[in-house]
Order: structure tokens, then C-alpha cells, then sequence
């Protein structure tokens, strides 16, 4: 977990392929407001599944990246 200058938690779910994947991303789908009950006003967080395809966000097919949370 990382903290970028602009009070963005940054969240990386390392997955295997397919099941795994699979359920990384429903995770994906529920943190970023779990984390931002405990993290307090003003802070959001940015939840990012990587698995061997690639870089992905929820709500996206395929490989590369797009915005949760945003």
C-alpha cells in the first residue's frame, strides 16, 4: 500500500489467473469504501487487481488500467 501526495491510498490485489482473479476484483469492487470508513474525511484509496493479464480495475475486461473510485 502506498500514499500519493494527492490523499490517495493506492491498493494492489496480486491475483492468479481466473478464479483468483475473479475474486480479487469483486474485493476490488467493496474496499475502496471500506477503506474510506476507516481512513476518515478526505482521504480515498484506488484498488488495482494484477494478475498475470495485466493491470485491472474493476468494471474493466482485459489488460490495462482505468479508474475506481475516481
Amino acid at each position: 500500500m502506498r500514499v500519493s501526495s494527492e490523499d490517495v491510498t493506492v491498493v494492489a490485489l496480486l491475483a492468479d489467473p481466473d478464479a483468483p482473479t475473479e475474486i480479487a476484483r469483486r474485493m476490488a469492487r467493496i474496499l475502496p469504501a471500506r477503506l474510506a470508513d476507516k481512513a476518515g474525511q478526505g482521504r480515498r484509496s484506488d484498488v488495482e487487481v494484477v494478475s498475470e493479464l495485466g493491470m485491472e480495475r474493476p468494471g474493466h475486461k482485459g489488460c490495462g488500467r482505468a479508474g475506481v473510485g475516481a
